[in-house]
């Protein structure tokens, strides 16, 4: 069994990365618009298949992988509809169904590649 105290970090890393989510998508159009040259979808989706990266690996010593990995999903979707709704609150800013569908893929893509690879490794087993 994981330690508290490890479980406590993972836990205090996917508060502070979330919390820098909602920052990022709390701000002023124009200085969103001053990110990376690609589509939009595609940092939605990485930003939030990394976060269900982290939220899996905060759930898995609890859940097992299975419960880790719907959770993390889950997890995801409901925080990328909710950064939506804070979005359709802030002036100047819009809401998105493509951008919460983004961040659904990439929460699924990061999820299903988390288990590809730990069963490569653990040779077939899971």
């Amino acid at each position: 069994m994981i330690a508290a105290r490890s479980l406590r970090f993972r836990w205090v890393v996917i508060a502070a990365y979330s919390v820098l989510l909602i920052i990022v998508a709390l701000l002023p159009a124009r200085l969103a618009a001053h990110g990376p040259d690609f589509p939009d979808w595609i940092s939605h989706a990485v930003a939030y298949g990394l976060q269900s990266g982290l939220i899996y690996w905060g759930l898995i010593p609890v859940f097992g992988w299975r419960g880790a990995m719907t959770g993390a999903i889950l997890g995801t979707i409901v925080f990328g509809a909710a950064t939506e709704v804070l979005q359709f609150l802030r002036p100047g800013r819009s809401v998105e169904f493509k951008d919460l569908a983004a961040d659904a893929g990439g929460a699924v893509i990061v999820c299903l590649a988390i288990i590809v690879v730990s069963r490569s490794l653990s040779g077939g087993e899971r």
